[in-house]
C-alpha cells in the first residue's frame, strides 16, 4: 500500500506597512514632469479610513517587478488623504475615503482609475497596461467635448456629450448635471435612459437634479430598478458622500443630520442604526474641524463597537470561514517529492475577519491620539487599541499602542511594544525606519509626532 501525503499551505495574509517612497503629489509639478518625461502620472491615493487597504497596496508596491514596470510608463506620486491640502484634489478627482490608483496625463485628465487595492502586484501591472492603452486613444476627447460645450453652454446635446466624456474620465459632474436637467425638455424627464444617465452622476440629495428627476415617481422608480444592484449600491454611496461633502462645505449641520438619518435608516438593529448615524456625524465634525464634537461622537461610536463585537466570537467566525474555505478548496494538485511519496498540495489564501475589526479600532484610537492631549480621551484610545490587539496583532496597532503608552507615562512598556512592532515588520521583510525613529525618540525622552 502506497502512502499519500497531503500538504496544506495556508496563507494568512498579514496586513503590514511597507516603506514605498513616492513623490508627494503637487498637481502642477506632476504635470510638468509628465510632459517632460512623456509618461503618465500614477497617483496612489491612500485611504484615510482603512489601514488594511493601504497595507494591501503597500505589499504590491514593494514588488521589484511592479516598480520596474511602473517606472517605464509612469511617474509615481502619493496623496495622503489626511493632509488638509488634499481636499481640493479629492474634490476635483472625485475621491472618497478609500484607496485609489489614478492615472493622469500631462494635462491632469484622468485616463484610468483603479478603485481599491490588491496584494498582487500583477493586478497593478494590468491596470498600468490598461491606462497606457487608454492614453493612446484618449486623444483629447474630453478637451474637444469641453470646447464644444463652451462654445454653446445652453446646448442640451453638447452638455450631455461633455458630461459623458467627464464621466468616462472619472470626474465629478455635480453642477453640470444640474444644468443639464434644468435644460432638459419635459419628455426627457420621462425617458428611462436619460433618468439613468442623470442618476449615474450621483447627484446630492437636495440638488435640482434629484428634485426634477422625481417629478414622475413611478417612472423614476422603474428607471432606478433597471440598474444592476451593484450599480445602485455604488450610486447610493456616492450620492451620500457628495451630499455630506456639500453639508461640510456649507457647514450645514442640519443637512448632515438629515443625511445621517437617511443612511442609518438602512440598518435593522438599533445599535447598528445608532453607530451608522454617529459615524456620519463624525465625518461631518471632522470635515468642519470641530474637534471636540468629533471626539464626543468618536467615544460614543467606539464604546458601542467594543460592547457589541467580542474578539472570541469573531475568531470563532474566522475559524468556521476557514474550515469552509478548506472544504471547498478541491482535491489539491498532485506533486512528487520523491519516487515513493506522491503528494497532494492545496494553497489557500485567507484574510481573517478579525483584521477588519482590529483596523477599525486602531484607526479610531490613532485619530484620538492625534487629535487630543486630554487624559480622558487618551485613556479611551488606549482602551480601543488594546481591544484592537485582542482581535489581531498588526504593526500599526502596536505602533499606536506604543505611542499612547509613551504619552501616558509608560516609557519602558512603550519602547518594548515598539520593538515588537519593528520585529513584526521585519518578519515580513518590510522596512521599519519610521518606527525605529519613533522608538529612538522615546528612549531619549523626546516628543513624538
Amino acid at each position: 500500500m502506497r502512502t499519500v501525503l497531503f500538504l496544506f499551505f495556508l496563507c494568512i495574509t498579514p496586513l503590514v506597512y511597507s516603506q514605498v517612497h513616492f513623490k508627494i503629489f503637487n498637481p502642477e509639478q506632476a504635470k510638468q514632469d509628465a510632459a517632460k518625461q512623456h509618461k503618465l502620472i500614477l497617483l496612489q491615493v491612500r485611504s484615510s479610513a482603512c489601514d488594511d487597504c493601504n497595507s494591501i497596496a503597500d505589499k504590491s508596491f514593494s514588488s521589484p517587478e511592479l516598480n520596474a514596470y511602473l517606472n517605464e510608463y509612469c511617474i509615481p506620486y502619493v496623496l495622503e488623504q489626511n493632509d488638509p491640502e488634499s481636499a481640493a484634489i479629492k474634490e476635483e478627482y472625485n475621491i472618497g475615503d478609500g484607496n485609489y490608483t489614478l492615472f493622469l496625463n500631462a494635462d491632469g485628465d484622468i485616463i484610468h482609475r483603479y478603485n481599491g487595492s490588491s496584494s498582487l502586484y500583477t493586478a497593478y501591472v494590468t491596470e498600468i497596461k490598461t491606462a497606457v492603452q487608454k492614453a493612446k486613444t484618449f486623444s483629447g476627447n474630453l478637451k474637444l467635448s469641453g470646447d464644444e460645450y463652451n462654445k454653446d453652454p445652453k446646448s442640451f446635446s453638447k452638455l450631455y456629450a461633455f458630461i459623458s466624456a467627464r464621466e468616462m474620465a472619472g470626474l465629478k459632474n455635480d453642477s453640470l448635471v444640474n444644468e443639464l436637467v434644468s435644460l432638459a425638455p419635459d419628455d426627457s424627464l420621462k425617458s428611462y435612459s436619460f433618468i439613468r444617465f442623470a442618476i449615474r452622476q450621483s447627484p446630492e440629495l437636495r440638488s435640482v437634479t434629484t428634485t426634477r428627476l422625481r417629478t414622475n415617481p413611478d417612472i423614476f422608480k422603474e428607471a432606478w430598478y433597471q440598474l444592476l444592484p451593484a450599480e445602485r449600491v455604488r450610486i447610493t454611496n456616492n450620492t451620500y458622500n457628495n451630499s455630506m461633502r456639500q453639508a461640510i462645505r456649507k457647514k450645514d449641520m442640519g443637512y448632515a443630520m438629515t443625511i445621517a438619518n437617511s443612511i442609518s435608516a438602512g440598518s435593522a438593529k438599533p445599535a447598528a442604526r445608532s453607530r451608522a448615524y454617529t459615524w456620519q456625524m463624525m465625518k461631518y465634525y471632522e470635515g468642519t474641524h470641530d474637534t471636540l464634537s468629533y471626539l464626543v461622537q468618536a467615544v460614543k461610536y467606539y464604546d458601542s463597537y467594543t460592547a457589541e463585537f467580542q474578539p472570541d466570537s469573531i475568531k470563532r467566525q474566522d475559524s468556521l470561514n476557514l474550515q469552509q474555505l478548506m472544504k471547498n478548496a478541491g482535491p489539491g494538485t498532485p506533486q512528487v517529492l520523491d519516487a515513493k511519496v506522491p503528494v497532494l498540495t492545496r494553497r489557500i489564501t485567507y484574510s481573517p475577519v478579525t483584521q477588519r475589526y482590529s483596523s477599525t479600532l486602531n484607526n479610531g484610537a490613532f485619530k484620538i491620539y492625534k487629535w487630543s492631549k486630554t487624559e480622558l480621551y487618551r485613556q479611551k484610545a488606549l482602551e480601543y487599541v488594546k481591544r484592537a490587539l485582542e482581535f489581531y496583532v498588526t504593526p500599526q496597532a502596536l505602533d499606536t499602542y506604543a505611542r499612547l503608552l509613551y504619552v501616558t507615562g509608560n516609557k519602558e512598556e512603550a519602547v518594548n511594544t515598539m520593538r515588537k512592532a519593528i520585529a513584526l515588520l521585519g518578519d515580513h521583510g518590510f522596512s521599519a525606519t519610521d518606527y525605529r525613529k519613533t522608538m529612538d525618540k522615546m528612549k531619549n525622552n523626546e516628543q513624538i509626532d
